[in-house]
C-alpha cells in the first residue's frame, strides 16, 4: 500500500494504521461502477482548499493515502502527480502528529516522575540525609 517513514514511530503504531487503512480503501472493482473513489467531505476539503490536510481526522487522512493515485486524479481532475504529491503530505501530517503525540506523553511522564520525586524528597528529608551520610 503505502510505506511510512519509520523515525520515531513504533512499529505497532504503524501496523495499526495500515489495518486501519486497510478496511478504509475502496476497491478498484467498485471505482469502475462509478462509484465514488473519495468520501464527500474529503473530496469537497481537497478541492476548496490546498492545506486541507490540516482540517482531516487521522482517519480521513488515512483513507485519501490509501486511495489509488490514478482513480483520485480522475475524480479531483488532478494529475497523477499532484495526487502523489498529496498523499506524501497527508502521510507526513500523520508522522507529525504522531510525533506530537508522543512527544506530549513524554512530557506527560516528565512531568509525572519530576512531580512524583519532588514529593519523595519532602517527605522523607530524613533518608536523604542517611544516603549522604554513607558516602
Amino acid at each position: 500500500m503505502f510505506a511510512y517513514a519509520f523515525s520515531g514511530l513504533s512499529l505497532n503504531y504503524a501496523v495499526s494504521n495500515l489495518e486501519r487503512s486497510e478496511s478504509l480503501i475502496t476497491s478498484n472493482e467498485d471505482c469502475i461502477d462509478g462509484d465514488p473513489v473519495l468520501e464527500a467531505k474529503v473530496k469537497q476539503r481537497i478541492i476548496s482548499d490546498q492545506t486541507f490536510y490540516v482540517n482531516l481526522n487521522d482517519e480521513e487522512l488515512e483513507s485519501f493515502i490509501a486511495v489509488d493515485p490514478n482513480l483520485a486524479s480522475l475524480e479531483l481532475k488532478k494529475t497523477k502527480e499532484e495526487i502523489l504529491l498529496y498523499q506524501e503530505t497527508c502521510e507526513r501530517e500523520l508522522l507529525r502528529r504522531s510525533e506530537l503525540k508522543s512527544a506530549n506523553e513524554l512530557l506527560k511522564l516528565y512531568h509525572r516522575a519530576k512531580k512524583d520525586g519532588h514529593n519523595d524528597s519532602t517527605k522523607s528529608p530524613s533518608k536523604k540525609l542517611k544516603l549522604s551520610q554513607v558516602h
